[in-house]
């Protein structure tokens, strides 16, 4: 799908948010007898508030919530903060049966999209110029592969070999920096994009009734075990949108999560009853 028409967004120098918010959010949460966090989560919650008391004497301005990351230190705290959000965004979400109704749209077709990474993704010579540009409006030149390339423009959000996070533009050829707005992605309108709760959808492909922010329903997602350690509750939002996409094309943070999705619904072609989620009342 393109990539260009889903996001805008892009690229920053090493160093990778902490969402500070989110872990403020997920320990208040936790404190008031909100759902366990799993021992997944609580082993990555650890090392990301280790990382951080680690490196807080490095942090000068109180705005700052960044530190500096290495490759893999960067993918970490990507997934942790994937698992963290996701846990938060769900439980903030949460549903009184009786105070929504499920309006049935049809069947859709389910497909995945992700966060492209250079380190699995980038084979090949890098031979293909692009400009990144930086909040602060500057640009630079680097070279990618040509396969890494396609990818980033597919997927419309990409993490560099470096750690550095690349959202597509309006622009053909010039990427956005989001390293430190946006580590797991923007969808439309800049929404932030939640692992396993956010789409992208097509509204020229018969899901003309949604919009950016609404929020949908598949009952066979429910009690899907997530990365997180969380179990899903079939909800999802309208946070993205895309020419190629054909129903509904749930973000998955990476590659190997989508795997995830594509056993759930191994034997029916990923085709599955979606629902608008609207008010009871």
């Amino acid at each position: 799908m393109s990539g260009s028409e889903r996001r805008e967004a892009g690229v920053a120098p090493l160093r990778v948010r902490i969402p500070v918010v989110s872990m403020l959010f997920l320990f208040a949460l936790t404190a008031c007898d909100a759902p366990a966090a799993s021992s997944n989560l609580d082993a990555i919650r650890q090392r990301v508030a280790a990382r951080k008391s680690a490196t807080a004497a490095t942090v000068q301005a109180p705005s700052s919530s960044a530190i500096q990351a290495s490759p893999a230190e960067a993918r970490e705290m990507r997934d942790a903060e994937g698992a963290i959000v996701n846990i938060i965004d769900a439980y903030l979400d949460r549903k009184a049966p009786e105070s929504v109704e499920h309006v049935f749209l049809g069947e859709v077709r389910v497909t995945c999209y992700w966060t492209a990474d250079e380190l699995d993704e980038g084979q090949g010579p890098k031979n293909v110029p692009i400009t990144i540009k930086a909040q602060d409006g500057s640009r630079r030149q680097i070279k990618i592969s040509r396969k890494f390339k396609k990818c980033l423009d597919v997927e419309g959000t990409a993490m560099l070999a470096s750690g550095e996070v690349l959202n597509v533009s309006s622009r053909k050829g010039v990427y956005m920096d989001v390293t430190r707005e946006a580590t797991l992605g923007l969808g439309t309108r800049g929404r932030s994009l939640v692992p396993f709760r956010s789409i992208a959808i097509n509204r020229s492909r018969g899901l003309k009734g949604l919009k950016a922010g609404d929020q949908v329903y598949v009952p066979q997602l429910v009690g899907l075990e997530l990365p997180s350690g969380n179990r899903h509750d079939g909800y999802l939002r309208v946070d993205d949108v895309g020419s190629g996409v054909r129903g509904i094309d749930l973000y998955t943070l990476t590659r190997g999560n989508a795997s995830l999705i594509t056993q759930v619904f191994a034997g029916r072609k990923q085709h599955v009853p979606l629902y608008k989620v609207v008010s009871a009342d």
